[in-house]
């Protein structure tokens, strides 16, 4: 959104490719849009069947790299070999989280 003071300079410098009207109409679909915000809830996670699938989506992957770096993680104690190797690459799991 352009405050007018610019607008009008924009069309003081060029006329032809800014119309006034084109300022005047952003300003009433602004104030339009500005009237019509809703407040939203936690329903709006699961109204439309798109939003549904994709939240449910999220949720199960969500699960699935947390299930994946905690298992990573504390399965990396008791790995065979070097005690110390094993210590470094638990460090190195840590590092995305």
């Amino acid at each position: 959104m352009c405050p007018p003071d610019l607008l009008e300079s924009i069309q003081r410098q060029d006329p032809v490719s800014f119309p006034k009207l084109h300022a005047q109409d952003e300003e009433s679909d602004a104030n339009q849009v500005a009237t019509k915000k809703e407040n939203p809830t936690i329903l709006n996670l699961f109204y439309p069947k798109e939003i549904l699938l994709r939240t449910l989506n999220m949720f199960y992957q969500w699960f699935s790299v947390t299930l994946c770096y905690y298992g990573l993680s504390y399965g990396s104690t008791s790995l065979l070999g070097d005690p110390y190797t094993n210590f470094c690459l638990s460090v190195f799991i840590e590092i995305p989280g």
